[in-house]
């Protein structure tokens, strides 16, 4: 969710009652039960918590103590000495990223306080926003090989599919084929992978290559882009290991990116 969008929200007589619902995107509240209960959960978990604003993401932190009035945050290492408002971005395990709309208040030197939260927002379960990348970004399916031989003597790992990434998530990615190198795409439901992305967080120079373990196609069809046939693909991804961690890095960046693009 982009940051632009999240300082757009407003409190109202109905997010003070209770959630308000954004389709099937997102909830939000400014109810004060909820949100206290929100913030003594993420207290007694040590859940951690990053700040953003406009071109700035802190490294992470938690929640040291809150009451009605302000939350105390152990002050990031990377603190830049901001006012106005702040997001309060944190995640719970097996959810998606939740947000708290807040005010700089002061830096004692070792704790920041911010002001009781405007807003909680919060993503629904079933939904991962999707993030536009940048021309240049791939995504890759190798072909399994007999031997090393094989791989040098080409001179390159040979592709099973390969397609330009249109935009990703954490739950997935959508990518185009193209149909003369690729006689047809890969079939609804069927089990891909390993997928090698080859990301970009803007159009001037390469990020990071990294594989995730698996994709299941969610969609597989033909389409049309500037009078030209593509195969469209969308994954949803099976992530192991370290492989989600690696992943929300570059939605982050890339979040950040865009946001000094709407500057």
């Amino acid at each position: 969710m982009r940051l632009m969008e999240l300082l757009e929200l407003r409190p109202n007589d109905a997010t003070e009652r209770s959630w308000v619902f954004k389709g099937d995107e997102y909830k939000y509240t400014s109810n004060p039960e909820i949100i206290s209960q929100e913030l003594e959960e993420m207290k007694k978990n040590r859940t951690i918590v990053e700040i953003l604003a406009q071109g700035y993401n802190s490294t992470p932190s938690i929640i040291i103590g809150h009451n009605g009035h302000q939350i105390e945050i152990d002050r990031p290492v990377n603190w830049p000495d901001l006012d106005g408002q702040l997001v309060l971005q944190y995640r719970f395990p097996g959810y998606p990223y939740s947000y708290f709309i807040t005010s700089f208040l002061r830096d004692d030197g070792s704790s920041l306080f911010v002001s009781s939260p405007e807003l909680l927002v919060v993503n629904e379960r079933r939904q991962f926003f999707r993030i536009p990348v940048p021309s240049g970004c791939l995504l890759l399916v190798p072909k399994r090989v007999q031997s090393q031989s094989r791989k040098a003597k080409k001179g390159r790992v040979p592709v099973r599919y390969a397609g330009v990434i249109k935009d990703l998530s954490l739950g997935g990615v959508c990518f185009y084929m193209e149909p003369k190198r690729f006689p047809s795409p890969p079939q609804l439901r069927a089990r891909i992978g390993p997928l090698r992305l080859v990301l970009k967080v803007n159009s001037q120079k390469l990020w990071d290559e990294f594989e995730i373990s698996e994709g299941e196609v969610v969609r597989s069809k033909e389409t049309s882009i500037d009078n030209k046939r593509w195969y469209e693909v969308a994954l949803k991804f099976i992530l192991r290991g370290t492989e989600e961690k690696k992943l929300y890095e570059y939605v982050r960046l890339r979040e950040l990116e865009l946001s000094k693009v709407a500057d």
